[in-house]
């Protein structure tokens, strides 16, 4: 007797032969096992098994989906924006670019993350009392949308503590600057 393991979606799938009367079509006990614990027991046929083998490709494709874009600051130093597969390679890139401007990598704060990465605006504001920052707003469905979040973030009426408030940069959703 033979038995078998397979790995589907971080699961272990063991199979176990059963003994049974019509050996042409053998029948398997699987059982699933998740972090040491055994979730469930169930019959699995030769079928089986080959659908299972199939659908284990399946994750790794499922990695080519919509890409993401990552912000990073690095006060009164630098910035970096990167587009990425997932946030740890889109910010990885930010931050080199970031470092690119001679900030150290603790200086360049992560500060967002959008996937899908859309369209993306970059506001530039400074406070009555001289403190400035960068407000981003991604995953914006149009351009236009984009800059009408960028106005009403602007809007003196919602913020009269703000004395400057401008749009730095508008980037479509493959990260090029359109500004």
């Amino acid at each position: 007797m033979k038995t078998g393991m397979a790995i589907f979606r971080k699961r272990i799938i063991l199979l176990l032969p059963l003994d049974q009367r019509d050996k042409r079509m053998p029948v398997w006990r699987g059982v699933l096992a998740c972090g040491g614990h055994v979730r469930e027991s169930f019959m699995i046929r030769p079928i089986h098994i080959l659908v299972i083998a199939a659908l284990a490709a399946f994750p790794a494709a499922a990695q080519d989906g919509p890409k993401g874009i990552a912000f990073v600051q690095a006060p009164e130093q630098g910035s970096g924006v990167c587009m990425g597969a997932t946030p740890e390679e889109g910010f990885a890139c930010a931050v080199a670019q970031c470092m690119e401007t001679g900030a150290r990598d603790e200086d360049c704060i992560r500060t967002n993350w959008c996937q899908p990465a859309g369209w993306s605006v970059d506001i530039f504001v400074q406070h009555q009392e001289g403190l400035h920052w960068h407000e981003v707003i991604c995953g914006l469905p149009s351009e236009q949308i984009a800059q009408n979040a960028a106005d009403a973030t602007c809007d003196p009426e919602a913020r009269d503590y703000v004395i400057e408030c401008s749009v730095v940069q508008i980037y479509d959703p493959e990260g090029n600057e359109t500004r």
